[in-house]
């Protein structure tokens, strides 16, 4: 009796091992490379982007990198914050709904604007090596974010600005569609 409760034991611990992480396999042949700052995704608190750059300079590998995050979190921005603002201005009934979506998107684009040139890097990485010349290379990793809340205080603010975008946004509504959107990143 003993064995066999011991025979089950094992039968479910192997079981339960083999279970509980869906890992994917490495092709045969193939190495995996694990890619500084890459564990920085989007998810519904945050836009996030990461990019690598190559330099004999380290300066200039990290600010080239910087530069490429920013620019490539930059794309979803924009891409997001259209959505959103579409699905906003859907809703949004009024003799003048063509002027006050074109505002509301001018509006969106500059804080998208203004806020790129704030974004902090969440992760730098500085690597080194040697080519076949002799030569050393630097290789920056970097990671920037940008927080939802944020995103949404910002225009928040900057249509507060206007007279009769204040009127008419419903920050409530706007937060909403955007939290929206960024659910859709963990899916």
């Amino acid at each position: 009796m003993k064995k066999l409760m011991f025979v089950m034991t094992l039968a479910a611990a192997v079981l339960c091992a083999s279970c509980g992480s869906k890992k994917t396999a490495t092709p045969k042949g193939e190495t995996e490379v694990n890619v500084p700052c890459s564990e920085y995704m989007s998810d519904k608190t945050a836009v996030r982007a990461t990019a690598t750059a190559d330099s004999p300079n380290k300066q200039q590998a990290m600010d080239k990198a910087l530069l490429a995050a920013r620019a490539e979190i930059a794309t979803s921005l924009n891409v997001l914050i259209k959505r959103v603002s579409d699905r906003y201005s859907e809703s949004y009934e009024s003799n003048n709904a063509v002027d006050y979506k074109g505002k509301f998107e001018d509006i969106t684009r500059q804080v998208v604007r203004e806020k790129l040139q704030g974004s902090v890097p969440v992760c730098k990485k500085l690597t080194q090596n040697t080519d076949k010349q002799g030569n050393v290379m630097y290789h920056g990793y970097v990671a920037v974010e940008i927080t939802a809340n944020d995103l949404v205080q910002e225009i928040n603010t900057k249509v507060s600005n206007d007279e009769q975008m204040r009127i008419d946004f419903d920050y409530e509504k706007f937060k909403k569609e955007l939290e929206a959107e960024m659910a859709a990143f963990e899916k």
